[in-house]
């Protein structure tokens, strides 16, 4: 083990690097938090930090995280969606390394275990193998 990253109060849910001009780590957890880690750090050896800690747009634990490079013009930036244990699913835009919300994702009633951002649109599901398409 080279570093542990503290500051989630319960289960860690998930984790993914989002694509950025520095390496970010996305983590979500059952302490209903999202948090943003810098792992610029790694390349001295030193421990990343939390950059930014999100704590109440969920209001259960958030099961898992998902992105896709947009492409608009010029630019082109990540977006990112998170689920929780209700089924709220959330949209965010990772801009000048912070997630901003955009907005929720309507049509979820129950626990979103998993979901896949494609260029077809975003795929959730349960803790089953079915999935189903929203957005």
């Amino acid at each position: 083990m080279l570093h542990v990253l503290e500051g989630h109060t319960d289960f860690v849910k998930s984790i993914t690097i989002l694509p950025s001009p520095k390496p970010l780590l996305l983590s979500t957890s059952s302490d209903r938090t999202i948090r943003l880690w810098d792992l610029t750090p790694l390349s001295s050896r030193a421990t990343p930090g939390c950059v930014q800690m999100i704590r109440e747009q969920h209001t259960r634990p958030v099961e898992c995280a998902a992105w896709r490079l947009d492409i608009e013009a010029e630019d082109a930036f990540p977006s990112v969606w998170t689920a929780d244990s209700l089924g709220v699913i959330k949209r965010w835009m990772l801009q000048k390394g912070s997630l901003a919300f955009v907005a929720d994702v309507p049509g979820h009633v129950t626990s979103v275990a998993r979901i896949v951002a494609s260029d077809d649109g975003l795929w959730s599901g349960k803790a089953s193998p079915q999935m189903s398409a929203r957005c």
